[in-house]
C-alpha cells in the first residue's frame, strides 16, 4: 500500500481515542479502542486484531501489525452487533512493529455510522468499548 500524503484533507471531524496521550509516537501509546479486522467476503475470516486511534463519520485510523497484509477492503468489528466495511485508503510504516492505516467506510447505512460515533462519543476515555 503506498503513503498518501494528501491524507489529512478530511471532509468530516474525526474524534481522537487517545486524547490522554496525543503527544506520544503512535508505538508509544496506550489507549485506543481494540477491534477485530475480518475479510468482508471469506465467511467472517479474521485477518488480525486491530487498535483504533481515530474515528469518523467517513472513516477511522487504526494501528495494525506490521507484518500484516491487509486486502483492500476490510470489516472492521467492534462488537456482536456492530461492524463497518471500509477501503484502506492509506499505510503509513509506525515502527517495525506497527503500520498506521487509514481506512474509508463503504458502509451505506449512515445511521449504523451515526450511532457509532454517538456511542464512542458519550464513552468515558477507560472505558472505550461498545
Amino acid at each position: 500500500m503506498m503513503n498518501d500524503d494528501n491524507h489529512n484533507a478530511r471532509n468530516y471531524k474525526r474524534w481522537a481515542l487517545n486524547q490522554k496521550d496525543e503527544h506520544l509516537p503512535l508505538y508509544l501509546q496506550q489507549s485506543g479502542l481494540a477491534v477485530k479486522l475480518i475479510h468482508p467476503w471469506l465467511f467472517n475470516y479474521e485477518i488480525c486484531r486491530a487498535v483504533i486511534k481515530d474515528v469518523s463519520f467517513g472513516g477511522a485510523g487504526l494501528l495494525v501489525s506490521a507484518e500484516k497484509k491487509l486486502p483492500k477492503k476490510v470489516t472492521v468489528v467492534f462488537n456482536k452487533a456492530t461492524r463497518l466495511t471500509g477501503v484502506i485508503k492509506y499505510s503509513k510504516t509506525v515502527s517495525e512493529q506497527l503500520q498506521f492505516v487509514g481506512i474509508e467506510w463503504t458502509t451505506k447505512n449512515e445511521q449504523k455510522r451515526a450511532n457509532l460515533i454517538a456511542q464512542l462519543q458519550i464513552k468515558p476515555d477507560k472505558e472505550k468499548t461498545l
